[in-house]
């Protein structure tokens, strides 16, 4: 039985809103899995999906600050270095996921993501000067080999997808490690919903010029020239639009959960929650 003055620690404001960070990220991760899945059967252009859910998270971002949620806050320019890199990053970590999940099965992708929490270890050590204790450890051991297998039923491997899963591994713990560091810096912290106003709008303009020098087959069969699009044609379907709006929705819910919870706890946490989709 807990003492009252421990329950009270358990169940105090933070960890509340922290916990309900975390349910909204598990859930919204798994729908978007699925969605994004269907989606690129009809529309088969990972970098054009991305694009487009990143415009929308730049256009509801403007929107926010213009309403006062949050104050517009900028990068010096003694940080433009950072700022690219974050932006690149940012811009290239669910582009290549999805690029991934076109080319993976589910289980596939979710194996690989294993990889990911090694990787932040990792990451954190060489950022933010952390060490994972021999208990925790074992702990992330434990956890990464239940993952493995639980997905290794629906394991399918092949170059593109092989290639795919190292590039999400590598962007997405480049970017949680240093958004989390920058959310908890003891100086003048970023707010999430500032980080990513200063993120998403650059990055969405890196993903469009990406898509459209990579996707051009799938951009003409989109403006109906016949063309290269006989490759990658888009799939015209009445469920299209309403698979382009759920995953847009649902991406602002993943990226603002991810950065929360990487500013209210780590980068390693989150990684370990992205576990749970399993």
């Amino acid at each position: 039985r807990l003492e009252p003055c421990k329950a009270m620690t358990l169940f105090n404001l933070q960890n509340l809103v922290t916990a309900a960070w975390i349910l909204l990220s598990i859930w919204s991760a798994v729908a978007i899995m699925f969605l994004n899945k269907q989606l690129m059967v009809l529309l088969p252009a990972p970098v054009m999906i991305s694009a487009i859910q990143y415009v929308f998270m730049g256009v509801a971002l403007e929107s926010m600050a213009c309403a006062g949620v949050f104050i517009r806050r900028k990068f010096p320019w003694n940080q433009f270095q950072m700022l690219a890199a974050l932006t690149l990053t940012c811009a290239m970590a669910p582009t290549v996921s999805n690029m991934s999940l076109r080319y993976n099965s589910v289980g596939t992708c979710q194996l690989f993501k294993t990889l990911q929490t090694p990787a932040i270890v990792a990451g954190e050590y060489i950022i933010q000067s952390k060490v994972v204790s021999r208990q925790r450890a074992v702990w992330l051991t434990g956890i990464c080999i239940g993952v493995a297998v639980s997905t290794v039923s629906d394991l399918e491997l092949g170059l593109k997808g092989v290639l795919a899963a190292f590039a999400a591994i590598a962007c997405s713990t480049l970017y949680k490690v240093a958004t989390a560091k920058l959310q908890q810096q003891s100086v003048d912290p970023w707010d999430s919903l500032a980080l990513m106003h200063a993120l998403m709008p650059p990055g969405a303009v890196v993903l469009c010029v990406f898509s459209l020098l990579t996707e051009t087959s799938q951009w003409m069969s989109l403006l109906g020239d016949d063309g290269d699009a006989q490759r990658n044609p888009v799939s015209w379907s009445n469920s299209l639009p309403f698979l382009l709006t759920g995953t847009v929705v649902l991406s602002f819910a993943v990226t603002l959960s991810q950065f929360k919870i990487c500013g209210l706890t780590s980068a390693l946490t989150q990684s370990l929650i992205g576990q749970f989709k399993t």
